[in-house]
């Protein structure tokens, strides 16, 4: 039996660390290794690495267990706003939380000795805050981890707003004649509402999303939102197995009787551990645009290398597709200057951070690797 649950947005903090030396004779070298290796780790704090985004001096693992969403916890469904310290009696005092500020960006933090959603479990990314968890030991993604365009970082326009979408990267705003809107930019650039002033939202934030943001809202008074943002940080293990997945899409643009909206820009997903295994899905893609004149909404962004359709059943201009894949820009709207469709969201990104540098990687990544949208690092020693 599926259950909800959200969680707000979290910002977590973990211990850094340093190599270090030993020696061994040649009758006890394994066993020497083993020993040096488990001090130095022993040295470099609880997790055996430095997380990025958070400090070491606020995590405390202690007395912490496991957190394990399954079908008997918490009931049907479980809220968490940014101010809850409990997610709920099931999970007891399993787990701590905190806000972390780090100049003008803030984050809500999560930290517990392991982490588990189950097959068949749907855990909400919710809340204003870029969330992040943290797990002394394993973080194992069996189920979905979804975070709602404009939540948990991602920036949100009201509807009937007429205004360029908030975000770094919102599209532009053009009011006559009709009204539309560029689609929203991140890793990837918006697409053009086809006018010279509703373009595509730029680029920006870094490919280590250190800070961690989220996606921009699209353009226009009907604007989609832009994409959560989500940190996983595990001492030991990172696992989504073939049917989890990792879900941060950027919104749909909506369209109205000469009304319309750019589509928002996927958002961020941020994995590291010594050991990284990728069965499932992770995707960060960006929502298609809507069309003009009363046609209908774009697709949010998809969990699929394959773009989101932007709207065509307008009378006149189709919105542009978002990103997927090896796409990572957001399309153009469709259709003649003065009727043209609103601009698809651009990618958001993906990073993960692993002891090697390389993590396993067998099911579906978007945007994919090979593209400066999604890469991989090495975690901080």
């Amino acid at each position: 039996m599926n259950r909800s649950f959200a969680l707000a947005a979290v910002c977590l903090a973990i211990v850094g660390c340093g190599e270090g030396e030993g020696g061994s004779t040649p009758s006890d070298t394994g066993t020497a290794d083993t020993a040096t290796e488990a001090a130095v780790d022993a040295a470099r704090g609880p997790l055996g690495f430095q997380p990025s985004n958070v400090p070491e001096s606020k995590l405390d693992f202690t007395g912490l267990g496991d957190v394990v969403w399954n079908d008997n916890l918490c009931g049907n469904t479980l809220s968490l706003s940014d101010s809850m310290t409990t997610l709920c009696d099931g999970l007891g005092t399993k787990f701590r939380s905190f806000e972390h500020v780090d100049g003008k960006n803030r984050y809500t933090v999560f930290v517990a000795r392991s982490f588990k959603i189950e097959a068949g479990q749907s855990v909400t990314l919710s809340g204003t805050r870029p969330i992040i968890l943290v797990a002394l030991d394993s973080i194992e993604i069996l189920g979905q981890l979804n975070g709602d365009a404009g939540r948990a970082g991602g920036a949100e326009q009201g509807n009937g707003v007429d205004a360029d979408g908030p975000g770094a990267g919102g599209g532009k705003y053009d009011g006559a004649p009709g009204k539309r809107g560029g689609g929203a930019g991140f890793c990837g650039k918006g697409g053009d509402a086809g006018s010279a002033i509703a373009k595509g939202g730029v680029t920006y934030g870094t490919a280590s999303l250190v800070p961690l943001l989220g996606g921009s809202s699209g353009g226009g008074p009907y604007p989609g939102a832009g994409g959560a943002a989500v940190q996983l940080v595990a001492g030991r293990r990172i696992h989504v197995g073939a049917a989890g997945r990792v879900y941060v899409p950027g919104g749909g643009g909506h369209s109205a009787l000469n009304l319309g909206g750019g589509g928002g820009s996927g958002g961020a997903i941020l994995l590291e551990s010594k050991d990284i295994a990728i069965d499932g899905t992770l995707a960060a893609n960006g929502g298609g645009g809507g069309s003009n004149n009363g046609g209908g909404d774009g697709e949010k962004g998809t969990a699929t290398t394959t773009p989101a359709k932007g709207d065509v059943a307008g009378a006149e201009g189709a919105g542009g597709a978002g990103s997927g894949g090896t796409s990572v820009a957001g399309g153009n709207a469709t259709g003649a200057a003065d009727v043209a469709g609103n601009g698809g969201g651009g990618s958001g990104f993906i990073r993960l951070n692993t002891a090697s540098g390389a993590a396993t990687l067998t099911g579906v990544v978007s945007p994919s690797a090979g593209t400066t949208c999604m890469t991989q690092g090495k975690i901080q020693l």
